[in-house]
């Protein structure tokens, strides 16, 4: 056996041989070369030789990936989820070369698996978006390139939060002037996610809290929270077009008909209804009890329901099959 194309020869050890089968290890083989076999008897003829040109690859890939979200994130870029699976969304710093793959762990590197080419798109290839329907508990994820040698790129990880906790769930019920009372603090913890549910009236009175009903603790107030407004029975409320909506509660079998997602850089649906992030509530309502003011007639309304501010914009979505009564946590 030579491994320098023939310029030296060594014997292959005889238990390195079963039958027509030969294995050994060649350690010294570190660099790229012509390997060769040849049989030689004891008068020193040799038999024909066969070659092999052997590449040592030792390079590891340049191409780099950059983890961007996680599509079921609740929307706030944090890398948290509420249920298990997610859509991993990442980027390449340029497409793959022939010999490359890109390669995926959901388990901080324990295992690994290779990303479907069709799971890499764009012109250039550089977009990457996939579902794991097996990541269904916290974990770290990884994401490098390997190419046909074995050799890895950089590796890339990102730790994903699975949290199945139910949110704390706080109601302000307008109509009654009452809130809950969440252990009797009524203060916003910042390591609680909170649904927020803000119930108006199905009358037409002036809508208020009573003084010892409003929450502290405002500034606790951030991504994972949700704030979500419950419009009862016969409430009118008034566009700036002077179009009324009016919401039976009901006979509402979906959340699309009696709550909408609150963002505060915005209003509620077509209508007036603005909450300020120190949790001041404002919207417009007519009101029958004023003299001199017709039915159509719309008055502001203003409503404290905590103090303080949060530290971001809660995002989330509609939240379906509400019930059509909130009883106080």
């Amino acid at each position: 056996y030579s491994n320098d194309n023939g310029s030296t020869w060594s014997s292959v050890a005889s238990d390195s041989i079963t039958g027509t089968d030969v294995s050994f290890a060649d350690t010294a083989l570190t660099s790229s070369n012509t390997i060769r076999f040849r049989v030689i008897d004891t008068l020193g003829r040799t038999g024909t030789e066969a070659s092999q040109a052997i590449t040592i690859d030792t390079t590891a890939p340049t191409t780099t990936i950059t983890i961007g979200s996680i599509v079921t994130d609740n929307s706030n870029a944090d890398f948290t989820n509420d249920n298990g699976g997610v859509t991993i969304n990442a980027t390449l710093s340029t497409s793959l070369v022939a010999g490359e793959t890109l390669q995926y762990s959901n388990d901080n590197g324990s295992t690994w698996s290779s990303v479907a080419s069709g799971n890499i798109i764009g012109t250039p290839a550089v977009d990457v978006s996939f579902a794991d329907t097996a990541l269904t508990s916290s974990n770290t994820i990884k994401f490098r390139v390997i190419d046909t040698a074995g050799n890895t790129g950089t590796e890339v990880s990102q730790a994903i939060t699975i949290d199945t906790t139910a949110p704390t769930q706080v109601v302000f019920d307008l109509s009654g002037g009452n809130s809950s009372t969440d252990n009797g603090s009524r203060t916003f913890d910042s390591d609680t996610s909170y649904e927020i549910y803000v119930v108006f009236p199905s009358d037409e009175t002036a809508t208020k809290l009573n003084d010892n009903q409003f929450w502290a603790g405002g500034g606790n107030l951030g991504a994972d929270d949700k704030v979500l407004f419950v419009i009862g029975d016969g409430l009118d409320v008034y566009a700036n077009n002077n179009v009324k909506i009016t919401v039976d509660l009901s006979a509402a079998t979906s959340a699309s008909t009696n709550i909408r997602y609150f963002d505060r850089d915005n209003v509620f649906g077509s209508a007036d209804l603005i909450l300020a992030p120190t949790g001041k509530l404002t919207f417009l309502e007519k009101s029958l009890s004023v003299p001199g003011l017709s039915s159509s007639t719309k008055m502001t309304v203003s409503v404290d329901l905590w103090s303080g501010t949060w530290a971001n914009k809660p995002t989330g979505s509609l939240i379906a099959n509400l019930p059509t009564s909130l009883s106080l946590p």
